[in-house]
């Protein structure tokens, strides 16, 4: 098939799509494998043969995967060294406040910038109600750290790997008071302002009605309860909470329209230039000052890079919205921070946002939209804002399937219906109403607007609580294996791609197939890294060994299972100050032994044992050991048993050799 018939195929900016899927592959493999210089030396070898051999797209596609893996690997070369933070140890800090996040259960969360030696830690004030920082603040203050910890689960999310590219070197909590310096360095003075808006707006619009006018408005998230955070999971509009292109599209819009309606009341300029070609560098200046105040996440910024070309495209009489300003945004993220391309918000981010554009590029074109709209009436109109609403939910969700199960191995079934009862008022009433606010504070000092803004954000509250009463309102599965999320994004970005029907529909046939060969088979036992948390998988439910039901693992434990918290049991168990005994499913034991007394008669009854490693050479048994040591470094564990097989296989969270700066 020779390239012009190919181009009929596929889409018009197929090159650029391309590139920039090659340059997230290049930005992923110095972080999820090993890259040396001379895979790169290689890859330059390439680019010159194909420069000599004229195939100058190929060249230019393999000089930008040397360009991704380049930067990529000089991003994970390690900042800090492993042996300076000890886990555990006690730490005298003395820095400044980058980030604080006040807590409903009363507590204080700061993130820290230590002066010497130099690090970052996020350290938790147990009860931190009565203490005011603000962000740029410098503080003294004492605290027990340790290093960010890797997966919760075999295979799981490496919250360490999360923490690493965050900049954060430790956590721990204080152990003594805070000492503040008043004075805040400028560098924080636009994150110390988000920050005094987000707590104003907390309290004038008041409880969890202020919460979420915190989160939409600047992205502060850390006044929301658990409660309201499940409920808007579960009901599909956790998207609401993190700035992303809806807020920002949104504050662009409606800039744009005041500043074309201003532009078109002056004839001087009206005459001369279009009104709306004169809207674009106000609105452009509107929409970079709120991706400041807004924190400036992944998601805003390629909102704002797409917003860019598109204004771009008005002003030079082009298509404003293309997958080209999505391949743009995505390449400039990656060019500049190539460690997103691991990022959950960069992937639901452009995941979602690529498959709408796609789908709304083609139906724009469709006959079916030109007959719909040649026929236009008030209630044509009504019912298209009503479909638009629903296409673009039902688009989304299935474009970002994949992520979704991936990392959190859960969708929202009804975010449909509440995403079409929500959507509309968020755009309409609750947005700009934000948005006086934040102009009112700005420029006045006053918080204005603020009751019909609780009253609007208690209707979205309702709504999510409702929708996630409904049993069936989310879907939960097993782990999604690495292979088959390779394979269905693969698929993804053909499907982007392909503008042949028959091509599209034969990739969206095969997806199904894919899901159900791509789910992992979990463990039957789960043990934490210091064995003092067992949970055990039968029958769909969770025997757990601790009385604590709540917690942030056990949370993660039950995602894992595909289960609920209503399926929790207790674990039979019968412990002393020497050992504890937990009875299994199958007349199997789990033994931890304490003291050297309890060596032998545990190693006599026990199939699992967890033995100080001093102990390890006095158990002489055919069960399975696992030292204190082995879970402290490699731990939380995973154990399966196999078919006739009365020892467990392994699977650890942590590998045994570590080529990463963080726990892999």
């Amino acid at each position: 098939m020779n390239l012009s018939r190919f181009e009929t195929y596929v889409h018009p900016e197929w090159r650029l799509i391309v590139a920039a899927m090659m340059l997230g592959a290049a930005c992923y493999l110095p972080i999820g494998g090993n890259i040396t210089q001379y895979h790169v030396i290689f890859i330059g070898i390439l680019v010159l043969v194909m420069q000599l051999l004229k195939q100058i797209y190929l060249a230019g596609l393999l000089l930008i995967v040397m360009l991704g893996l380049l930067n990529s690997q000089v991003n994970v070369e390690p900042r800090l060294n492993d042996t300076l933070i000890k886990d555990g140890k006690f730490y005298n800090l003395v820095g400044t406040a980058i980030q604080v996040e006040e807590r409903v259960d009363s507590s204080l969360r700061l993130t820290i910038e230590n002066d010497s030696p130099q690090f970052v830690a996020r350290v938790t004030i147990r009860n931190g109600k009565t203490i005011s920082i603000k962000q740029g603040q410098r503080l003294k203050i004492s605290a027990i750290l340790s290093r960010p910890t890797g997966p919760a689960v075999p295979y799981g999310y490496n919250f360490s790997r999360d923490a690493f590219f965050k900049g954060i070197d430790a956590q721990g909590f204080a152990v003594s008071p805070v000492q503040i310096d008043d004075t805040i360095n400028a560098k924080y003075s636009i994150d110390a302002f988000r920050q005094q808006t987000a707590k104003l707006l907390y309290e004038s619009v008041g409880g969890q009605n202020g919460a979420v006018a915190a989160a939409l408005l600047v992205g502060e998230k850390s006044y929301l309860s658990e409660e309201t955070k499940e409920n808007l999971r579960k009901a599909g509009l956790a998207h609401l909470l993190a700035i992303s292109g809806l807020h920002i599209g949104l504050v662009a819009a409606i800039g744009f329209f005041v500043f074309e309606y201003i532009f078109a009341l002056i004839p001087a300029l009206a005459f001369r230039v279009m009104p709306r070609k004169l809207a674009v560098l106000p609105t452009f200046l509107l929409v970079v000052i709120y991706l400041m105040i807004s924190g400036a996440s992944v998601a805003t910024i390629r909102a704002v890079i797409m917003i860019s070309v598109a204004m771009m495209a008005l002003l030079t009489d082009r298509r404003v919205i293309s997958l080209r300003s999505v391949a743009i945004a995505a390449i400039v993220i990656l060019l500049i921070w190539p460690e997103n391309i691991v990022s959950i918000s960069f992937q639901l981010s452009f995941a979602a946002t690529a498959s709408l554009v796609a789908f709304y590029e083609w139906f724009s074109r469709s006959e079916l939209w030109r007959r719909w709209q040649s026929q236009q009436n008030l209630w044509r109109k009504l019912l298209t804002a009503v479909f638009a609403v629903m296409l673009t939910s039902l688009i989304s969700q299935m474009g970002i399937l994949p992520f979704a199960l991936y990392h959190f191995q859960e969708i929202s079934v009804i975010a449909l219906i509440s995403n079409v009862l929500v959507l509309p008022l968020v755009s309409f009433l609750v947005m700009p109403l934000l948005l006086c606010v934040l102009v009112g504070w700005t420029l006045f000092g006053i918080m204005a607007f603020t009751i019909p803004l609780g009253l609007s954000i208690g209707v979205i509250r309702d709504i999510a609580a409702w929708s996630a009463s409904f049993s069936w309102a989310t879907a939960q599965t097993y782990q999604l294996t690495d292979i088959g999320f390779v394979i269905l994004t693969l698929i993804f970005m053909g499907m982007l791609l392909v503008r042949e029907p028959r091509v599209f529909f034969a990739l969206l046939i095969v997806v199904p197939g894919v899901f159900l060969l791509s789910f992992r088979k979990p463990v039957d036992i789960l043990i934490d890294r210091n064995a003092s948390f067992i949970a055990v998988h039968d029958n769909d439910k969770m025997a757990i060994s601790s009385k604590y039901r709540d917690n942030f693992r056990n949370k993660i434990w039950l995602k894992y299972w595909a289960t609920s918290k209503d399926d929790i049991v207790q674990l039979k168990r019968s412990c002393d100050q020497d050992a504890c005994l937990y009875e299994l499913k199958g007349d199997r034991y789990l033994g931890i032994i304490k003291m050297i007394d309890a060596v032998r008669p545990v190693c006599n009854i026990a199939d699992i044992i967890i033995i100080p490693t001093k102990y390890k050479r006095l158990c002489r048994t055919s069960a399975l050991i696992i030292t204190n040591t082995d879970l402290q470094k490699r731990g939380p564990l995973g154990l399966s048993y196999r078919e006739n097989s009365t020892t467990p296989v392994m699977k650890w969270s942590v590998s045994e050799h570590q080529t990463k700066p963080w726990k892999e």
